[in-house]
């Protein structure tokens, strides 16, 4: 449970930084750009999903049964064998979306940005294998680190590289600053992952002396070959990708229902369609995330600890656990639930103060707050299962 305590604190605080440095970015590319920015972002946490968004929680577990026998040659492995697995998926979902981009998209002005977000793809993967192989030994220090310093990093940038960009290239309309300035809010993201990254790398690093003396020590006779590793990792990954992929597809579904509503059965442009959807996903999303941030890292701090239980025949310390997450995480989520219901509208006006779609997000984020509950409590019902297999 500390450990979990430690990635569910990161995760809001990433969450928190991740809705304060949205008032300013908005007030550079407007609710329009939200949309251009939303819309891309639809898509590149799809590409996400084949390629990393899976991969720490099903990573670490495989390790953590590798670990638990203290099957240290198999375990290091079994780390190589999936960065060579997430660069390859990271590669097709890239090529994927190059050629399918333009036909899924919701408003082809926001395409520009869908291209920004193509080199994070393949970092993100590494920087989820790293992340899971932390998580693997029960340490979520450096997971928490890293996460902290990518949101930091992305914070500064995102809202700096827009207003870069549009001083540089746009041509003062209003959709030439949004969609440039959710260009440069995209570029902010990227560099965000490279700092997580570079972090991991180096904790990494600094740990390869205590790894080698450990994989010196390994007596286990029998190492597993390519193909069964190979295997493993795919049979693994695959049901965490399956349980996952309707919570990532929900907002390009979204996204799409609300474009095809707007335009065209009421008649909006494309672009007052994508500045309301903006207001949607930009304010009233972002705030009611961040409670259910905090049961995502509950249910990927548990899935390592409740793994090496059942390796080793514990199903009744794996039960306790498994019971002990779930009371905080309700204990936690349902009050927060209650909060955004009651206290929408005050809290929407200090942290978004533009007054124009104040109503709008403060209504949006109210009819928001019921699925905190729901969202939690799938998270780590998930996460139990998939610790289980």
């Amino acid at each position: 449970m500390k450990q979990g305590g430690i990635l569910a604190a990161a995760g809001v605080g990433v969450r928190i930084i991740g809705m304060l440095y949205r008032s300013p970015l908005t007030a550079i590319i407007g609710d329009l750009g939200n949309g251009y920015y939303q819309y891309a972002y639809s898509l590149y946490t799809i590409a996400l999903l084949v390629s990393s968004y899976s991969i720490p929680s099903a990573f670490s577990k495989i390790l953590a049964q590798r670990l638990a026998r203290k099957d240290y040659v198999n375990a290091q492995k079994t780390l190589h064998y999936t960065l060579g697995f997430v660069l390859v998926t990271g590669l097709l979902a890239t090529l994927l979306l190059f050629f399918f981009g333009p036909v899924l998209i919701a408003d082809p002005a926001a395409l520009p940005v869908l291209y920004l977000f193509f080199p994070t793809i393949i970092l993100s993967a590494i920087l989820g294998v790293i992340r899971g192989y932390f998580q693997a030994h029960r340490t979520m220090v450096q997971t928490s680190i890293s996460q902290l310093l990518e949101q930091i990093f992305n914070a500064v940038f995102s809202v700096l590289m827009a207003w870069v960009f549009i001083h540089l290239f746009s041509d003062g309309s209003k959709q030439s600053s949004a969609q440039y300035g959710a260009m440069g809010s995209a570029f902010g993201t990227g560099v965000g992952v490279c700092a997580g990254l570079l972090f991991m790398l180096v904790a990494y690093r600094m740990n390869l002396p205590y790894l080698r003396k450990r994989l010196r020590q390994d007596h286990h006779k029998e190492e597993n070959n390519s193909l069964l590793i190979l295997h493993s990792i795919a049979v693994v990954v695959l049901p965490f990708i399956a349980s996952t992929v309707i919570s990532y597809l929900a907002p390009f579904v979204n996204q799409k229902i609300f474009n095809s509503v707007m335009v065209g059965w009421r008649g909006m442009t494309n672009e007052r369609a994508t500045e309301l959807y903006g207001i949607l996903s930009g304010k009233a999303i972002v705030i009611s995330n961040i409670p259910i941030a905090m049961a995502n890292a509950m249910s990927a701090a548990m899935i390592p600890s409740i793994s090496s239980f059942f390796a080793c025949g514990k199903k009744e310390e794996a039960s306790k656990l498994a019971s002990q997450v779930t009371r905080v995480t309700m204990t936690i989520g349902i009050p927060c639930a209650a909060f955004l219901a009651i206290l929408a509208k005050p809290i929407t006006m200090i942290l978004y103060p533009q007054r124009s779609s104040l109503d709008q997000a403060s209504i949006l984020l109210a009819a928001l707050s019921v699925t905190v509950v729901f969202y939690s409590l799938s998270a780590v019902s998930s996460g139990i299962l998939q610790s289980i297999g």
